[in-house]
């Protein structure tokens, strides 16, 4: 679920969720997406710029887009 303005792309397999976040619009100075937390699943790696947070039972995303260049960045939840 899309808290501000943005662009997300989830590809998943039996054992990772691998997230891609971006502004393309280069509007935003932060985007911020909600998504399901998967059971067993963790952080495995992300985006420097990339913060993560629990709110309920999903993650919270928030990547700082203040450079304002488009770039995508990533995140991989998985066992």
């Amino acid at each position: 679920m899309a808290q501000t303005r943005g662009s997300i792309m989830i590809r998943k397999s039996a054992t990772l969720q691998k997230i891609t976040l971006a502004d393309p619009s280069m509007e935003q100075s932060k985007i911020v997406f909600l998504v399901p937390k998967v059971a067993g699943h963790k952080i495995k790696s992300k985006s420097p710029e990339a913060t993560i947070t629990t709110q309920g039972k999903n993650w919270r995303i928030q990547v700082n887009t203040a450079a304002k260049n488009g770039k995508s960045f990533h995140v991989t939840f998985g066992k």
